[in-house]
C-alpha cells in the first residue's frame, strides 16, 4: 500500500532544480573524468556507474546545462593555478607541479568536450587553454589516446609541453610562472567587464604582480606573502560544522534508511531534520541530490509509459524505482520536476504537463494516486 503524507510538502522552484541539474551534472563529470584517471571521488554517496568512456559521460549532459558547466570547470582552473604558482620556486619539475599541470589541462579537455557537445544558441564563455593552443591540441590527442584506458597523460609529455614556452636561461618554475602570468593577462583581455573576473584571479595575482621582474619572484622577502584561502566563517561567527561533515553523515543516513538498517540516536536526529516540512539548506540540498544520484536513473521506464499511455499508478511507479517507502512522497515529487520546466524530461512532453491525481482503476471501485499526463492550461 503506498503512503503518500499530504502533510509533508516537498517542493523546489524552477531555479532550484536548474541549479541541482547543474551541480549533479558536474560532480558526474568529475567522477567520471576520475575514474578515467584511476582515482577515487573523494566525496561521499551513492556508488557511481562509470559510463563507456569519459565522452560518453559529456553526450549525457543536458544541453541546458552545457553553458553553466563550461564556465565551472574553466572557472576551476584558478583554484589549481593558485597551488600551481607556490610551487614555482622548484628548479626541476615536481610530482606535484605536474599534477597541477595536468589538473588544469583535464578541465579545459572537459570544457573543450563540452563545448563541442553544445549546439544550443547562448554564448559559451570565453577562454584561452593554459599553455596556448598548439599545446592543449598536443594534450588533447595524448588524452584522446588514453580514451578506454587510464587517462592520466604520462609526466614527460606533461613536462614536453610545458617547457615549449621556455626562453633562454628558463629553469622550470620560470616558465611555470611566465605560462601563469600570461593566462592572468589572456584572463583579463578575454572577460574584460566580468564582475567575477577579480574573484577568479586574485589568488594567483598576488604572487604575479610582486613584480615585473621573473628572476626577483625568488626573493627571500616574498617568501612572507601569503596567498590567503578561502574561509567558511569570519572572525565574527561561530564554527559551525560544515560541508563534506554534513554530507558524510547526511548521506550514510540516506543509504541506511533505503536499505531498511537500524539508526543511532544521531541519525535519527538528522532523519527528523530530512523529514521537516520546512527543511532549509544543507539537508534539503543533500536530499535532492541523493534521489536524483539514487532514483533518477530508474525513471527512464516510468517515462516511456507516461509518453505511451499517458497514466501510471503510483504503486507501479514506485515499484519500477525501488525506493524504500520512507522515500516515497520525495521521489514522486521528483519525478513529476523532472517533467516540467526544465526538468530532465520535460522535452519528452512538450505543450503537457504532469501532475499526480486520483483515478479509478478498471479492476478496482476507488480512486487511487496515479502520475498522468494533461495537456497545458
Amino acid at each position: 500500500m503506498t503512503n503518500i503524507n499530504k502533510d509533508r510538502e516537498y517542493t523546489e522552484t524552477e531555479e532550484e532544480r536548474f541549479f541541482l541539474e547543474v551541480q549533479m551534472s558536474r560532480a558526474f563529470l568529475e567522477e567520471a573524468m576520475l575514474h578515467w584517471n584511476g582515482e577515487e571521488f573523494p566525496m561521499p554517496g551513492p556508488s557511481f556507474v562509470p559510463p563507456d568512456n569519459f565522452l560518453a559521460a559529456v553526450r549525457d549532459m543536458d544541453h541546458d546545462v552545457i553553458p553553466e558547466l563550461i564556465e565551472l570547470w574553466i572557472d576551476n582552473r584558478w583554484y589549481t593555478l593558485q597551488s600551481l604558482v607556490k610551487t614555482c620556486n622548484e628548479i626541476k619539475p615536481g610530482s606535484k607541479a605536474i599534477g597541477f599541470v595536468r589538473k588544469v589541462c583535464d578541465c579545459e579537455f572537459t570544457a573543450n568536450a563540452l563545448g563541442m557537445r553544445y549546439s544550443g544558441d547562448r554564448d559559451l564563455k570565453r577562454w584561452r587553454p593554459f599553455l596556448g593552443q598548439e599545446a592543449f591540441s598536443s594534450y588533447i590527442t595524448h588524452k584522446m589516446g588514453l580514451l578506454n584506458e587510464n587517462g592520466n597523460v604520462p609526466d614527460q609529455v606533461i613536462v614536453d609541453l610545458v617547457m615549449r614556452k621556455k626562453q633562454k636561461g628558463q629553469n622550470w618554475g620560470q616558465v611555470v610562472f611566465s605560462i601563469i602570468e600570461g593566462a592572468i593577462s589572456d584572463e583579463k583581455e578575454e572577460n574584460e567587464g566580468d564582475p567575477k573576473l577579480d574573484q577568479r584571479l586574485q589568488g594567483v595575482e598576488l604572487a604575479a604582480l610582486v613584480t615585473e621582474q621573473i628572476g626577483d619572484y625568488y626573493d627571500k622577502s616574498l617568501g612572507q606573502v601569503k596567498i590567503t584561502p578561502k574561509v567558511r566563517e569570519t572572525s565574527d561567527s561561530p564554527k559551525t560544522l560544515m560541508g563534506p561533515s554534513i554530507k558524510s553523515i547526511t548521506y550514510k543516513v540516506l543509504n541506511k534508511i533505503q536499505n531498511g538498517e537500524e539508526l543511532t540516536d544521531e541519525e535519527e536526529n538528522v532523519k527528523k531534520q530530512l523529514e521537516k516540512s520546512k527543511r532549509k539548506p544543507p539537508y534539503k540540498n543533500y536530499l535532492s541530490e541523493y534521489i536524483l544520484k539514487t532514483f533518477r536513473p530508474k525513471y527512464k521506464d516510468i517515462v516511456k509509459k507516461l509518453e505511451s499511455d499517458k497514466i501510471i499508478s503510483v504503486q507501479i511507479a514506485l515499484e519500477l524505482v525501488d525506493c524504500n517507502e520512507w522515500f516515497n512522497e520525495f521521489v514522486l515529487r521528483s519525478i513529476i520536476s523532472n517533467c516540467k520546466g526544465r526538468g530532465k524530461f520535460a522535452h519528452r512532453f512538450r505543450g503537457a504537463t504532469v501532475e499526480m491525481k486520483k483515478r479509478r482503476d478498471d479492476d478496482s471501485p476507488d480512486k487511487v494516486w496515479h502520475l498522468v499526463v494533461l495537456p497545458k492550461q
